[in-house]
């Protein structure tokens, strides 16, 4: 038994009380709903193979995918845009539907063949809503991909209104996490999205998913560990990620100010990065989750950065996540959650959805020993499961009139 199991056997009546009723529910089934997922993109295998050839993917000189969300959604984009590059052959950029609903015309250049492809946990929040009309009215002969969580959302029932130019890709109705904050959702839709790449191959794709809920599972057995990191007083927490796993930093720096109602100011940042500015963030108050790489050449350069953390004592304390651990790494690190100890093979742009289980449970242990309730620890309303308060305007309708109409919020 482990405190982690001991809080998924209370009563309904208990974890009602102590704000418990759906994160960690929704952080536990996260390997189950990874094969879930696979399991859709199967059952849809020759729609989105189709789907995607109209886009020009795999291999579309012109083609352009932009991937699209806020906050986690934006940061799925992050941890995925590396995958999506290598494995489909196109030209591939993240920007937060923030910014596009915004300043949309310095992110679509005329001439391309444009792929939005939008991460949504609801579908209906007003950014995407915003940046889908957005790119249908402004971007010239533009596909759109939906991957979401929720059927009855906007952008899963604009797919059903065009499917000729918009897919939307549902995930199991589980993923539409009831918390605040988004676990399974985020995970999950980093599945799907990985998922594109072997849509020809999606045996091979199985194979390392579950490779990757192996990896899952340990952490989640390895749950204590970050439960007594959490019972430390740290006033800040850093964040530290290479290339795919940068991604993972950065959610996993959102998780934990979520989380803890921003009473723990947190960073994230690549281990080459750190050295140019942000280091002085590090100090004897501060733990370090370090993502160490498994490619021998980025892990040398990891590596010396631990090594000079902890010569000058910076760190209070550093805690890696590795699928397995080396020698030096143990001998730098206060603690360590080895995911694959077996020594199965991962590559690091694999691992965003197991590796991130290690913020999030994390997160809930930082929430509960701050006496916040984790499934909405936004005591003053400050965020919300779906952004309030944001009005999205038609631009076409200031063009015309001068004047904004609101289509969105």
């Amino acid at each position: 038994m482990s405190v982690f199991t001991d809080i998924l056997a209370l009563s309904d009546e208990q974890k009602k009380a102590q704000g418990l009723t759906d994160t960690p529910r929704e952080i536990n089934q996260q390997p189950m709903c990874w094969k879930k997922t696979v399991d859709i993109l199967q059952s849809r295998q020759k729609e989105i193979k189709g789907f995607l050839k109209k886009c020009g993917i795999p291999g579309g000189v012109k083609t352009r995918m932009v991937l699209c969300g806020a906050g986690t959604s934006e940061f799925i984009g992050h941890a995925v845009e590396g995958v999506l590059r290598r494995g489909l052959k196109v030209d591939v950029d993240c920007r937060a539907t923030t910014d596009v609903v915004t300043y949309w015309k310095n992110i679509f250049i005329p001439g391309r063949n444009y792929t939005a492809l939008s991460f949504a946990r609801s579908g209906n929040s007003p950014e995407s809503v915003g940046t889908f009309e957005c790119v249908k009215k402004q971007v010239k002969g533009a596909k759109q991909i939906a991957i979401t969580c929720n059927r009855n959302g906007h952008l899963a029932k604009a797919a059903e209104k065009d499917p000729r130019n918009v897919l939307a890709i549902l995930l199991p109705d589980e993923t539409n996490d009831k918390s605040l904050v988004m676990t399974s959702s985020f995970s999950s839709m980093a599945v799907g999205a990985m998922g594109l790449c072997f849509i020809d191959k999606i045996t091979q794709y199985r194979q390392i998913i579950d490779i990757v809920a192996q990896a899952g599972e340990n952490i989640l057995a390895n749950a204590d560990k970050l439960h007594k990191l959490a019972q430390h007083p740290w006033e800040r927490g850093a964040f530290l990620g290479s290339g795919s796993l940068f991604g993972t930093g950065r959610e996993g720096h959102l998780k934990l100010s979520e989380m803890t109602e921003g009473r723990v100011m947190c960073r994230y940042d690549s281990f080459t990065g750190l050295r140019h500015g942000p280091q002085v963030v590090i100090k004897k108050n501060t733990f370090v989750m370090a993502f160490v790489s498994m490619d021998p050449y980025t892990y040398r350069y990891e590596l010396d950065l631990l090594k000079e953390l902890r010569s000058q004592n910076k760190a209070g304390c550093i805690f890696v996540v590795r699928p397995q651990m080396t020698a030096d790494l143990k001998a730098l690190a206060d603690d360590y959650i080895e995911t694959l100890p077996g020594g199965e093979k991962l590559d690091d742009q694999y691992r965003v959805p197991c590796d991130i289980i290690a913020p999030q449970l994390l997160g809930m242990f930082k929430s509960m020993a701050l006496g916040l309730k984790p499934d909405n620890p936004s005591q003053d309303g400050v965020i919300n499961r779906v952004v309030q308060g944001v009005k999205i305007y038609d631009i076409n309708q200031f063009k015309r009139t001068g004047e904004f109409k609101v289509i969105a919020g």
